[in-house]
């Protein structure tokens, strides 16, 4: 039901269900954000599935995008829609993993 989730289940939104809310203001990126990074944690075995988790960039972020959203900057479907990178791909300032913790330095 729209605006009684609990944040347990707004780790579950699809982009679909994440992505209006977020453009009305009835939810928060930084909310959003915090619980799925708290389910990463909770999760029974993150780091087999995480290489690297972003919390603090993470949470910068969804502060920036709260505040564009609020200010009526709204980009678009995906504006501050928490995702996962591959650590196939080259991110400016962290090791390229290359998917795999056999190149973790």
């Amino acid at each position: 039901m729209v605006g009684q989730s609990t944040d347990g289940e707004l780790a579950f939104l699809t982009i679909e269900e994440a992505a209006p809310r977020l453009a009305s203001g009835e939810l928060s990126p930084v909310e959003l954000t915090k619980a799925v990074l708290e389910r990463i944690c909770r999760a029974e075995v993150p780091a087999a599935t995480y290489i690297d988790i972003l919390t603090e960039p993470a949470l910068v972020e969804a502060a920036r995008a709260e505040a564009e959203i609020a200010g009526g900057n709204y980009r678009g479907f995906l504006h501050d829609i928490p995702m996962r990178v591959k650590a196939v791909f080259a991110v400016s300032g962290l090791v390229n993993h290359a998917g795999s913790r056999a190149w973790s330095p």
